[in-house]
């Protein structure tokens, strides 16, 4: 698996400065994981992984800004006090980048969102086909995060991306609803039986981000 690691003894609030993506393994899919090496410096943060179903290969989309070029935090007992301590704490764009083996070599980063089209990390995560197209799951941050539909013809071109910015994947639960900050960080599969499905973190209701109140959700679709 790849999961965002925090450099320098620091939680969570120091993402945007200190997050890197590393490659763990584990006998068992329900642990224990062992760290094995780092995919990508910091800054790189909230790994989907995904197979091409074509060529077998490795794929990640993640949040990145390179080259980096930002000072990181220093903690000392896994917390953060103060969020932007680094300098920013703003978010970078999303790339993909594939491999053949998990340890890599990994293809040079692709951008496939920019800075200027996405108003937060995207936590884009995928379906891919055998034809190399590809349907997924972006989110809006505004007030909330909202989730929108993202397809493409070709993963590997960014020209072929096209993200809905109007129609709300999951109305039901909000912009609108009270107490409602949306939906984060998805993950999308399908099933034997074509089902699409995602699980993510819930945060309806939530009087209070980063919403301690809910934990997991789960949709579906034909």
């Amino acid at each position: 698996m790849w999961a965002s690691e925090m450099i320098q003894h620091c939680g969570i609030n120091a993402w945007t400065e200190n997050s890197r993506l590393v490659h763990a393994v584990s006998p068992s899919p329900l642990g224990p994981f062992m760290r094995r090496d780092v995919t990508f410096p910091v800054f790189s943060h909230e790994a989907t992984a995904v197979r091409d179903p074509r060529t077998g290969e490795y794929v990640l989309f993640f949040t990145a800004h390179i080259p980096s070029g930002r000072a990181v935090c220093n903690c000392t007992d896994g917390s953060t006090t103060d969020k932007g301590c680094g300098g920013t704490d703003e978010e970078g764009a999303t790339y993909v980048s594939w491999a053949k083996h998990p340890e890599g070599p990994w293809s040079s980063p692709l951008e496939v969102v920019s800075v200027e089209k996405r108003m937060s990390d995207t936590n884009l995560a995928p379906v891919l086909f055998e034809d190399g197209s590809l349907l997924g799951i972006w989110r809006l941050w505004k007030n909330g995060s909202w989730p929108r539909l993202v397809t493409a013809t070709n993963y590997r071109d960014p020209e072929t991306y096209v993200f809905d910015y109007d129609t709300p994947l999951f109305p039901e639960i909000g912009p609108d609803v009270p107490s409602s900050m949306g939906t984060e960080d998805p993950f999308l599969y399908r099933d034997e039986n074509g089902y699409f499905h995602a699980v993510f973190h819930n945060m309806v209701p939530c009087p209070d981000y980063p919403c301690p109140e809910v934990a997991g959700g789960h949709a579906y679709s034909p």
